[in-house]
């Protein structure tokens, strides 16, 4: 991938004993204080796409074929994938069939090796976490705390199912890489 940024915070709130705000004791100094947030976000560009062709009409031992480029297709099929799955789980072609025709036997094709200025889509995600430390009178100390991992449900996809046209599954998106959405609730007692 070209760019992948992260980002992971970690924040301590500013409320209650020991910190900037609400530094008291009682029922409200303990409600408000103790509370952690973090999270990590993730962001990154997708991969380069090379296309060959299915059959290999060339007859070089093993080496791959190219396909021909239709002049005045667009590489990517029209509409963003992530919204085409959601409304119809079978409108799941990445790239536009009609960009490619089989080259002619015995031929290479003239598709670059790689597609210029396409690639895999976007790869994002949001995980969080919130936790709450309580401080059991003069003894241990217990952690509350929810983590909800791929917050925003943000799909990941894998390969497609065939970059070589001719394929019956050409261009198709067919698994997601990462986890769909979830949250866990954990409980920590240090003594």
């Amino acid at each position: 991938m070209t760019h992948k940024l992260v980002i992971a915070p970690i924040v301590q709130l500013p409320f209650g004993a020991g910190r900037a705000h609400l530094n008291r004791s009682g029922a409200l100094g303990y409600l408000v204080g103790g509370w952690t947030l973090s999270a990590v976000v993730l962001v990154q560009s997708g991969f380069p796409i090379a296309i060959t062709q299915t059959p290999n009409t060339t007859n070089l031992n093993g080496a791959g074929q190219r396909p021909n480029v239709v002049p005045g297709q667009d590489f990517l099929a029209p509409g963003d994938i992530t919204d085409r799955l959601r409304t119809s789980p079978t409108d799941n072609l990445y790239l536009n069939a009609a960009a490619f025709s089989l080259a002619p036997a015995f031929t290479l094709g003239n598709a670059p090796m790689l597609l210029p200025g396409v690639r895999s889509p976007l790869r994002t995600s949001t995980d969080v976490g919130v936790n709450k430390d309580f401080r059991v009178a003069n003894g241990p100390t217990v952690t509350l705390r929810l983590e909800v991992i791929n917050l925003f449900n943000a799909p990941w996809y894998t390969r497609m199912a065939s970059s070589s046209v001719g394929s019956a599954t050409f261009a198709q998106v067919t698994t997601q890489a990462n986890y769909s959405r979830f949250a866990q609730l954990t409980l920590r007692l240090r003594f």
